[in-house]
């Protein structure tokens, strides 16, 4: 009975969850995501003049969430979509000839894949690239912050914060 119970268990595909930072990647990518964009429209960097005050707002109530949303405003507030997925596209192309991507992870990724799991991209940083990382392991599912008016230009504030992000993977 147990055997036959095991067999059907390792048969059926499984959900495979994985993070982007610092799993699939060496480390955090919201970083070089916008620095990558202030390198191609180097005029945008005039909106971190906002930045010490984002900074001295984190340090009052330590929400990562509020100061990573206040810190992409600052860089792509006002830019058209098209122009953020097109850096998001170009920024995840280049991840894995700069050797950003861990290749053990991208094996583990690779074998899942094969076994017919339905794999997951989950991310604390914003949905503005993590949907395109998504699809270079063609992740079903991701699942990352959305930053609201993203849609139409108008960078708003994540729609989902950080930390109640993370209280609802652990449930």
């Amino acid at each position: 009975m147990t055997e036959n119970c095991a067999r059907s268990t390792v048969s059926q595909p499984w959900v495979a969850l994985f993070d982007l930072d610092g799993t699939l990647t060496w480390r955090d990518t919201l970083l070089p995501f916008l620095v990558g964009f202030l390198g191609r429209r180097p005029y945008r960097a005039l909106g971190l003049w906002r930045l010490p005050f984002a900074l001295g707002s984190y340090w009052q109530d330590r929400d990562r969430g509020a100061l990573k949303s206040r810190v992409i405003r600052m860089i792509m507030g006002g830019e058209r979509r098209a122009v953020i997925d097109a850096w998001a596209d170009a920024f995840v192309n280049n991840l894995k000839p700069k050797q950003r991507l861990r290749p053990l992870a991208l094996a583990v990724v690779e074998a899942h894949r094969a076994a017919g799991d339905r794999l997951v991209l989950m991310s604390a940083s914003p949905d503005l690239y993590v949907r395109s990382s998504a699809g270079c392991w063609d992740s079903s599912e991701p699942s990352a912050p959305r930053l609201s008016g993203t849609e139409t230009g108008s960078m708003g504030i994540l729609r989902r914060p950080i930390a109640a992000a993370r209280r609802n993977c652990a449930a």
